[in-house]
């Protein structure tokens, strides 16, 4: 008998502990149309969920490659591209740490770049192979949120 109760114990600490992992983000699935993008491409992401901070979800499509931004009513921004033939919305942001950018003929595949903007905000910036996710815009206090954000990306 003790050992069933030991098992449910577990499980109950399993599965309270795997619902707290993600505490302040929220599931946000992304789907772009064949007709936008050449194919189907469905993209999930834990966003954080600001309360009365509210939040709109803009694709962005062309012919180097497609994105999306989620802003918040706050202004902070998370993003996500794949086209490297534009500027992320963080190109402004790589002055406040000295960065010149990436070099259009020896790119570094693999790079991460933050940094606090002139009003006290934070920005990030990871850059995998062709792809950029980031956020900027971020006050303090929800920092740690964006930062658990950008690494659910799939």
């Amino acid at each position: 008998m003790k050992r069933q109760h030991f098992i449910f114990a577990l499980f109950l600490l399993t599965i309270i502990g795997c619902g707290s992992i993600n505490t302040g983000l929220e599931k946000e699935k992304i789907v772009f149309k064949p007709e936008d993008t050449g194919i189907r491409k469905t993209y999930t992401i834990r966003v954080p969920d600001l309360g009365e901070n509210e939040k709109t979800i803009f694709q962005e499509f062309g012919g180097h490659g497609h994105g999306f931004r989620v802003v918040y009513a706050d202004s902070s921004i998370i993003y996500y591209t794949n086209d490297d033939a534009i500027a992320t919305p963080n190109f402004k942001n790589y002055e406040t740490i000295g960065w010149l950018g990436f070099d259009l003929l020896n790119k570094k595949k693999d790079t991460i770049v933050h940094g606090q903007q002139d009003n006290g905000l934070f920005w990030k910036e990871i850059k995998v192979g062709e792809e950029f996710i980031g956020y900027l815009n971020v006050s303090p206090a929800d920092k740690e949120l964006f930062d658990e954000s950008i690494k659910t990306l799939k």
